[in-house]
């Protein structure tokens, strides 16, 4: 059996699907980066992919010294100042883990890391095993996936004249899709072989509203529905639903394909991405999380 782990984005909350990826190892015995055939990850989803596929820090050991990354990366530089964080808090945190150097190549499993490109409003996925990306420094490329507005900033590439931002901002915030397209591209489950996709969110909230209170919406509440800033946008928090329905439907229709995925609920006043004193709430919404898959498709 292959095994795919796809780790979505959220912020601080990230801490939340490290308690499941904490657990996942555990419950395996070994380190994740032995489990997993390919692992995907966008945003605080790439920063838990590439601690994995560096091999350096067990699962239990990060969740130690969580708090105290997330303070780090999302210590504000000053009032006037925009964006908000500075990106290289979290390179001096990933000196610390893996080096600087720390390639692509290097990573101990497949590996494959998401970002935007603001110029052609496409997603990319840089991939381990392909000869450009495999030389590129993976602290870099994660800087990309986490290059979000307001928080750290588009970075540009005038070399290559691209403009990368989170990779969140676009479908790819829960990549299964893409999860998927690279089982196949394998031809892992075509050729008769179990395919598992271990899907891990970062918690969410009960977004339902009533009628009355969506029909009686004045102009800025209809705005800020649409915007959603705190999960990241409508098309976002969309995308990821639409990716799990999908993932069912193929489930139900190809019986090599199994699909676990984990999530769980939070304050619906707590979601903003860069909350660091909400941290104990979302590493316990996330404890509570790791119990059992939200979904399961066998």
């Amino acid at each position: 059996m292959k095994k795919i782990l796809c780790l979505s984005g959220g912020g601080v909350r990230g801490v939340a699907q490290l308690q499941v990826l904490k657990k996942l190892e555990e419950d395996y015995g070994k380190p994740l980066h032995e489990v997993y055939d390919l692992i995907i990850g966008t945003s605080v989803g790439a920063i838990n992919a590439a601690i994995i596929a560096s091999g350096t820090m067990s699962m239990a050991d990060v969740d130690k010294q969580y708090t105290e990354f997330m303070e780090a990366i999302f210590k504000k530089r000053g009032f006037f100042k925009k964006p908000k964080y500075d990106r290289q808090n979290f390179l001096e945190i990933w000196d610390e883990i893996a080096g600087f150097d720390f390639k692509m190549s290097d990573a101990k499993t497949r590996l494959m890391i998401t970002t935007v490109d603001l110029v052609t409003d496409t997603n990319l996925f840089y991939k381990s095993w392909h000869e450009d990306d495999a030389k590129e420094k993976l602290g870099d490329l994660v800087t990309r996936s986490f290059a979000a507005p307001l928080y750290f900033g588009q970075i540009v590439d005038k070399e290559e004249r691209k403009v990368y931002s989170d990779g969140g901002i676009g479908n790819a915030n829960l990549p299964l899709d893409e999860a998927k397209t690279q089982a196949e591209s394998y031809g892992w489950y075509r050729d008769g072989e179990e395919v598992e996709i271990h899907a891990i969110g970062t918690l969410s909230s009960d977004a339902t509203t009533t009628f009355d209170e969506v029909a009686k919406g004045k102009w800025t509440t209809q705005l800020m529905d649409y915007m959603k800033p705190a999960q990241g946008g409508l098309a976002r928090v969309q995308s990821a639903e639409d990716q799990i329905r999908r993932m069912k439907y193929v489930c139900k229709h190809i019986p090599e394909i199994k699909f676990k995925y984990w999530n769980g609920l939070c304050n619906k006043k707590h979601m903003a991405l860069d909350d660091t004193k909400y941290v104990d709430e979302y590493r316990q919404a996330g404890i509570k999380m790791a119990e059992k898959p939200s979904i399961t498709c066998n």
